[in-house]
């Protein structure tokens, strides 16, 4: 009988690009979780509040840390396994002409994987995941980028010789490996062989043909990494253009790189899918092909039906869909609201709103906070007050006479007189009539917006400042999306001992004391201009991270970015994304657009 490549590759191709597509989020949002209680149960027993570079080393090295990557490697692997399983079913229906619905291909490639058992089911497991490794690097890189402690070893290997050295020799092997056994994977799946038959004869085929299937399997390589890199820079064209002719002007190249995270992701799990359709049909299609005559008898030996329309079909794919949009839908929803555990995973240094976004609007109001969604900030930092009767509201000085043209001390103001002030006027006419609000109008109208670090201001006159933050906190169930913030060790020790899921941290005026190793503190806040490496590096050490405050000037962000902090505290949200986190494509995108619109 003789097979087309064509035929192989288009008879399930929508059933396996949704299926690829449908399992990978599943697989990603069920290591998300197990990731995020993992890390936050191992910093715990190592007395770190965070994960850096300076503590990566001993973090890693750690036996409980081992346990938990073993863990995780052996079900990434047995993930790994299905996925190529019901993958190479579909290839395998394809050969012959036989359309599969997704359904009816898991359920194939899940029965023919465990039919391997007792032929040599570790042997093709670890061979799925080399073969998934190799097949998936390109995509398997990019996605990396997105991880926090993945591009921690990525920047740290690729400083040294050494590193590059062997990370080049294990990916050497891996492709060795791959090669070796390329073919192998089809005599326990399909042919009811043991694995090491499948080795023999994978040998013997690679022997004949191996530089025509290298060849072709690292041409799918290429065009995937242009695909990618083609429809990036389409995506990117198009939104920049858009953006554009929205009147977006000042914030263009900051708004581009927020969208670049979003389509970046998206390109990976769709070029992704592509470069696996195309790999396992290709090595199908040179299996079949080149497969020994005289071995056996050439043939598809797998009992396929036509598409599967029964109940039972149409139910396991109702689950499997609704599966997948609930652990999405929970994950995108954790990213959305930017959780401690969120942070911990993916970012670098985060961009704080001071008081809101206070350039340009009036500090600690409705209005500035707005701002600080509206440019995408990583968190809004707020200063928090009582009144003279006990409310909660956003206030950083003490008098009301800078921004309320009031001459009276916040104690000394009823909430029902506060609210009739305006704090908007002393900063322009567009803002008269603005109020101070209250910490629950805040919770209530950007909780789920945007993470907040609340400052709990000490003033001497705060009865139970911070246990009514506490319980405002708990009662919106805020306790993953604030960081709380003090220049009272004292209230930064209440905040601990009575909440330690919220991280806390000191504000510093000056770098003296020690206070690195207080296992009250998760973070110090500290002004710009007093930090050094030193500082930074003493900090990491320890497992907590350093927020720079107020950082307004391009020297003084770029300085930050230098000294690696992990957060910069600014009025400026939007400059500092652009300086931060502006790369030389996105950059020449936004030059580009910039000179289309002026010629039109």
């Amino acid at each position: 009988m003789k097979y087309r490549l064509k035929d192989i590759l288009k008879t399930n191709m929508r059933s396996t690009l949704a299926f690829l597509l449908l399992y990978r989020v599943l697989c990603a949002a069920f290591f998300w979780r197990l990731s995020l209680w993992g890390i936050r149960i191992l910093l715990a027993k190592r007395g770190y509040a965070y994960l850096t570079q300076n503590n990566l080393i001993e973090f890693i090295l750690h036996p409980w840390t081992i346990a938990f990557l073993i863990l995780l490697i052996l079900l990434a692997a047995l993930a790994v396994s299905v996925e190529t399983a019901v993958v190479f079913a579909g290839m395998w229906a394809g050969a012959v002409g036989t359309r599969l619905s997704i359904s009816a291909m898991v359920r194939e490639g899940v029965r023919r994987l465990r039919g391997t058992a007792g032929r040599g089911m570790g042997e093709l497991i670890a061979a799925s995941v080399v073969s998934f490794l190799v097949v998936n690097c390109y995509i398997l890189y990019r996605l990396a980028l997105h991880f926090r402690l993945a591009r921690f070893m990525i920047e740290a290997g690729s400083g040294t010789r050494e590193a590059v050295l062997l990370a080049g020799l294990v990916f050497t092997v891996l492709v060795i490996l791959f090669l070796l056994q390329a073919f192998a994977q089809f005599s326990p799946l399909f042919q009811g062989e043991r694995f090491s038959k499948g080795q023999e004869r994978s040998g013997r085929i690679m022997a004949a043909h191996g530089l025509k299937a290298a060849g072709s399997l690292a041409a799918v390589q290429v065009l995937s990494a242009v695909f990618y890199g083609l429809a990036y820079l389409a995506v990117m064209l198009l939104a920049a253009l858009l953006l554009k002719l929205g009147g977006v002007r000042e914030s263009l190249l900051a708004m581009l790189l927020i969208i670049s995270q979003y389509v970046d992701v998206f390109l990976i799990l769709v070029s992704g899918g592509f470069t696996v359709i195309f790999s396992l049909g290709l090595l199908t299609w040179w299996y079949l092909k080149y497969q020994t005559p005289t071995a056996y008898t050439v043939s598809v030996p797998m009992p396929l039906r036509g598409r599967d329309r029964s109940w039972t079909d149409r139910v396991l794919a109702l689950a499997i869909l609704l599966l997948a949009v609930l652990f999405a839908a929970d994950m995108v929803h954790e990213i959305y609201r930017g959780s401690n555990d969120t942070q911990q995973i993916f970012s670098d240094i985060r961009i704080t709103a001071h008081r809101g976004v206070s350039y340009d609007a009036p500090e600690n109001t409705m209005e500035a906070v707005a701002l600080a969604v509206e440019n995408h900030a990583d968190y809004v930092e707020i200063d928090v007050q009582e009144t003279k009767d006990g409310v909660v509201i956003l206030l950083h000085d003490s008098s009301l006479a800078r921004t309320c043209g009031d001459s009276r001390n916040i104690w000394e103001v009823t909430w029902k007189e506060l609210s009739q002030m305006d704090a908007g006027s002393w900063f322009s006419s567009e803002f008269a009539g603005a109020r101070v609000p209250t910490l629950e109008q805040v919770f209530q109208e950007f909780g789920g917006q945007i993470p907040m670090n609340i400052e709990v201001k000490n003033n001497g006159h705060n009865s139970d400042l911070v246990g009514k933050v506490l319980e405002m906190i708990e009662l919106y169930h805020m306790e993953e999306y604030v960081m709380i913030s003090s220049t009272s060790y004292a209230y930064v020790k209440q905040i601990k001992e009575s909440n330690d899921r919220i991280p806390v941290g000191l504000i510093l005026s000056a770098a003296y004391g020690n206070f690195f190793d207080s296992p009250y503190i998760d973070f110090i806040s500290i002004r710009h201009n007093i930090l050094t490496r030193e500082i930074v590096e003493r900090a990491h050490e320890q497992g907590k991270e350093v927020h720079a405050w107020t950082v307004n000037t391009k020297g003084a962000m770029e300085r930050m970015k230098r000294l690696g902090v992990d957060s910069i505290i600014t009025d400026l949200p939007l400059l500092a994304r652009e300086l931060i986190y502006s790369e030389e494509t996105l950059e020449n995108i936004a030059d580009l657009m910039n000179a289309l619109i002026q010629e039109r």
